[in-house]
């Protein structure tokens, strides 16, 4: 029994050191690099022309999951064959 938890404690302690390495190397630099980029639009451009660069993200966002659901049910298995090439002979095939 003292195994099993210890194997339970182990695995949960590695779960979360991954994550607060994916959340500190990943993440937060994203999250701050973009950050300072809409503090030096707003700073460097007026307030009407930064508004509207900013509506890029959002914008771009729906694009990203409207093709998402769009593809949804399209795709096709071609057997065996190793996935990227399957990706390079989606067009191909259909």
């Amino acid at each position: 029994m003292t195994g099993n938890i210890h194997g339970r404690l182990n695995r949960s302690l590695e779960g979360t050191v991954k994550l607060i390495k994916l959340v500190f190397m990943d993440f937060a630099p994203a999250v701050a690099t973009g950050i300072a980029a809409i503090v030096m639009i707003f700073m460097q451009l007026p307030a009407q022309v930064a508004l509207v660069i900013i509506l890029v993200i959002p914008i771009g966002t729906a694009i990203v999951l409207r093709q998402i659901a769009t593809q949804r049910g399209s795709f096709q298995t071609l057997g065996e064959t190793p996935g990227l090439f399957q990706d390079m002979l989606r067009g191909v095939v259909r």
